[in-house]
């Protein structure tokens, strides 16, 4: 038998605070305060439900070193319950004091030049042990954290390279005998970390030097950026509508929420009096309205429009308006519209839809 199966994960970010959620309902802010420890969790029990020998932290287990000694308290409980089910820990220190604190909590603490080697015994027990040398025995794996291993000739070697991202090939099967991989954080603390997180099961047939991987997610919430482009002119009304249906449609988790900041490209028409409606925090009201209602695992942050998107207002004759129009967007096209009792006239600028010129609008909208 010369399988050896772990977990991989690189930095844990216990203690550090998701940012970009204060403007966010009760119910979500909650879940944010504990996105990091949930995800810390999943981790622990993909690998239990992996049959996983070993789980390996090769990044570390917080983002300050004061914030460790609070953490390492915590995370004892998560390294109980994964030897209670067979699974040892190892973790990786770049400290002598950071190793103090961890060595009590978990099984094998590696130090910045140490290699991990890994062999099935013929009882079936996996067998760890630590070495500054590279001289494994035959059918042993070897881990290497943070430090370039060249594959030994007939031998197995597993590059584990701590980073906040995942590779990009992080579902593979690597070259004969050595695969290298970045399994990234566990989770996402920032708007601008707009990918998945999660962790990486490796499995590595010694005899074969055949080495695979599978990444697995472990994040609770996830931000994205989304581009939502219409053919159609679109009303106040109809767009709201067009976003609340575009983000029920995104593919969702029960266990999992996504933070969407939405890319508007579109020709709005509005007359002048509800320009003021395509503002951003407006718009949003609505739509967080709508897609709030049950906790549907989909929550609006933020609103724009591409610089692609126009703006057509219907306005009587108003040479403010038309003046307004041409200094915030160039040249103004206008198109005379008969509305029954009085003339109207449908006025836009050049391509792009500022805030400065909704709000603009808006006011002489009041004021006409």
């Amino acid at each position: 038998m010369s399988l050896v199966r772990f977990v991989h994960t690189d930095f844990l970010r216990l203690a550090t605070p998701i940012s970009g959620v204060a403007d966010t309902p009760g119910w979500l802010r909650e879940q944010a305060a504990g996105s990091v420890r949930s995800a810390v969790r999943n981790v622990a029990e993909t690998a239990i439900n992996h049959n996983a020998d070993f789980l390996l932290v090769a990044g570390s287990l917080t983002d300050s070193v004061p914030d460790l000694p609070l953490a390492v308290a915590w995370f004892e409980q998560i390294t109980q319950r994964l030897q209670q089910s067979g699974v040892q820990v190892v973790v990786r220190a770049t400290s002598p004091q950071e190793a103090a604190l961890l060595a009590p909590v978990c099984d094998i603490v590696l130090g910045p030049d140490e290699l991990l080697f890994a062999s099935r015994r013929s009882t079936g027990e996996i067998h760890l042990r630590v070495s500054d040398q590279s001289h494994p025995a035959t059918q042993e794996l070897t881990v290497a954290v943070g430090r370039e291993l060249a594959p030994p000739e007939g031998r197995t070697v597993y590059n584990a390279i701590p980073a906040t991202q995942c590779s990009a090939e992080s579902d593979c099967h690597g070259v004969v005998g050595y695969l290298a991989l970045s399994a990234g954080a566990v989770q996402a603390v920032h708007p601008d970390e707009q990918f998945e997180y999660g962790c990486v099961v490796v499995e590595a047939d010694t005899e074969a030097r055949q080495l695979k991987s599978e990444f697995v997610a472990t994040d609770v919430i996830r931000f994205a950026v989304e581009q939502l482009t219409l053919n159609t002119a679109m009303t106040v009304e109809s767009l709201a509508s067009a976003l609340v249906g575009a983000s029920d449609s995104l593919d969702r988790s029960s266990a999992r929420t996504l933070i969407l900041d939405w890319v508007v490209d579109a020709e709005l028409t509005a007359d002048l009096r509800d320009v003021g409606q395509f503002d951003e925090f407006a718009l949003l009201h609505r739509v967080r309205s709508a897609v709030q209602s049950g906790h549907r695992g989909v929550w609006p942050r933020r609103l724009s429009f591409q610089r692609s998107a126009t703006l057509r207002v219907a306005t009587p004759e108003l040479e403010s308006v038309e003046e307004y129009i041409q200094i915030v967007s160039g040249a103004v096209h206008s198109y005379d519209v008969d509305h029954y009792t009085s003339a109207h006239r449908l006025l836009s600028g050049q391509p792009g839809v500022a805030p400065a010129l909704i709000s603009g609008l808006s006011m002489l909208g009041r004021v006409a």
